[in-house]
């Protein structure tokens, strides 16, 4: 039997879906030093120290969203060390993350609409993490869910503690507050003033 050709990511763990037709099972997902790094040019980060975390899946007969045939419910936990860079003066700001999450893997997600008649979302159920098919062949990868997972747990404008952005001077502020009252009565002598100590 010839092998399926699967797409190489930075941190990949697959998981064949027909071993949880006994039930539910726990796995212990962990980057290597190799694959934080990876991460790191991935998700722009400075360094990324460790990511670990388990997850629980289990097999439901039961579809939610009004799908019909089974679905894949998950329940995880991740902890992660990065290193981020500063939004505002590029250095390195460090955070650790423990986060948990949930939400289920559908077959036919991709058809799916979680909008009202006016276009607006609608929470209506668990969390969508991804689209399985009915196949025995069918793999999850726990890996990739966990990548996902981190850059969503990251601070979109990470900004290092010592900085304070209300500090930062005005520019023109001294030349603005050097114009007298007189001179405030007179734009064209305001400009003209500006314009002398440019």
């Amino acid at each position: 039997m010839s092998e399926v050709c699967r797409p190489v990511d930075e941190f990949s763990r697959m998981i064949k879906i027909t071993g949880l037709e006994s039930g539910p099972r726990d796995y212990t997902v962990a980057a290597s030093p190799e694959q934080c790094a990876a991460l790191c040019s991935r998700l722009d980060l400075q360094h990324l120290s460790y990511l670990k975390g388990t997850v629980q899946l289990s097999l439901s007969r039961h579809s939610p969203y009004g799908l019909k045939g089974s679905c894949i419910a998950l329940q995880g936990s991740l902890k992660a060390q990065v290193t981020q860079s500063c939004v505002v003066s590029l250095g390195p700001v460090e955070a650790t993350i423990d986060a948990e999450f949930s939400g289920v893997f559908l077959k036919d997600a991709d058809d799916l609409d979680f909008h009202d008649s006016e276009g607006d979302d609608v929470d209506t159920g668990p969390e969508i993490l991804g689209r399985i098919i009915s196949d025995s062949s069918d793999y999850i990868d726990l890996g990739e869910l966990f990548a996902q997972q981190l850059s969503l747990e990251l601070n979109p404008f990470p900004r290092s503690d010592n900085i304070d952005v209300v500090d930062q001077p005005i520019e023109n502020k001294d030349k603005i507050d050097d114009i007298s009252e007189s001179d405030r009565k007179n734009p064209f002598a305001v400009l003209e003033k500006l314009k002398n100590n440019i």
